[in-house]
C-alpha cells in the first residue's frame, strides 16, 4: 500500500490547534494513528471541495476550434465540466454544434470569436 504524502506543516498545525483547544493527543500508539487518520482524510475533503475548474466560455458563444482539420468555427450548445479536477482532465467538453452536426471536443480547444 502505498503511502499517501500530506504536507507537514498542515498536519503540525492541525494538532497545535487541538492541544489549544483542549484536547490531548491520545496515548496509545493505536489512538494517534487513527488521530492522524482524520486530520487526513478532512484534509483531502477539503481540498478535493475547493478544487473548480471554470472556462470562459458560454452556451451560445461563437468559437473557432483549434483542433479540427475539417471544421473552424461553432456554436457551444452545452458545456460538461463538473467531474473535472484539473485542467487536463479530459473527462470535461464541450459541444459545439457545427455545419456537419455536433461534436464534442476539450474546452482548451475552443476559442471565443464572440460572445453570446
Amino acid at each position: 500500500m502505498a503511502k499517501s504524502k500530506l504536507n507537514k506543516e498542515v498536519l503540525k498545525k492541525a494538532k497545535k490547534a487541538a492541544r489549544e483547544a483542549g484536547n490531548e493527543l491520545p496515548s496509545s500508539k493505536k489512538e494517534r494513528r487513527n488521530a492522524a487518520r482524520e486530520v487526513k482524510s478532512a484534509f483531502r475533503d477539503n481540498k478535493s471541495s475547493r478544487t473548480k475548474i471554470t472556462w470562459n466560455l458560454e452556451v451560445g458563444d461563437l468559437v473557432e476550434i483549434t483542433k479540427h482539420p475539417e471544421l473552424k468555427i461553432g456554436c457551444i450548445v452545452n458545456i460538461e465540466t463538473g467531474s473535472a479536477k484539473s485542467m487536463k482532465d479530459y473527462g470535461q467538453y464541450v459541444t459545439i454544434l457545427t455545419r456537419i452536426g455536433n461534436i464534442d471536443v476539450h474546452p482548451r480547444n475552443a476559442k471565443v470569436i464572440q460572445k453570446a
